[in-house]
């Protein structure tokens, strides 16, 4: 933080790998970061505690239930519908411009966050067909229980 010059903790929230979840900044407080204003400015973030680029850390059951939950809770809360659009990866934002370049850059000038090995990776298309299904699963799983125990 000191060396950054952030006020707080850059992320809003942080995932362990006992599927515990820390809110690490406050949500009315925009988090700070690498890829600057632009990015950070609406949105919230979520640090998942571990190195998920292949041949590193394997991400325990627990943490991969718990990111999967917790987006999905946090896309019913703010009415998102899981896509490139809602849930971003840190690889696809430029570090040195902070624009937004998807797969569309070297690696020299983006992270590999959330990780090479991040379900399934960290490409659009990995996403598109790893995380997101998952999360949108997850969406409605919660809210078909929450109507049943509305009954």
């Amino acid at each position: 933080m000191t060396k950054m010059g952030w006020s707080n903790i850059a992320q809003n929230i942080t995932t362990f790998p006992d599927g515990k979840i820390a809110v690490s900044r406050p949500f009315d407080v925009a988090p700070e970061g690498t890829i600057g204003p632009k990015a950070n400015a609406t949105g919230l973030t979520i640090e998942n505690l571990g190195n998920f680029d292949a041949g590193h850390d394997v991400m325990t059951a627990e943490q991969r239930e718990t990111i999967v939950y917790l987006t999905a809770l946090l896309c019913i809360k703010f009415g998102l519908v899981p896509s490139i659009d809602t849930i971003t990866y840190h690889h696809w934002w430029d570090l040195r411009t902070g624009e937004r370049v998807l797969d569309n850059a070297p690696d020299y000038n983006v992270k590999s966050c959330p990780g090479t090995a991040f379900f399934g990776g960290n490409s659009t298309t990995a996403a598109k067909t790893h995380f997101y299904p998952l999360v949108a699963k997850k969406i409605d799983e919660i809210l078909a229980s929450m109507k049943t125990s509305d009954n």
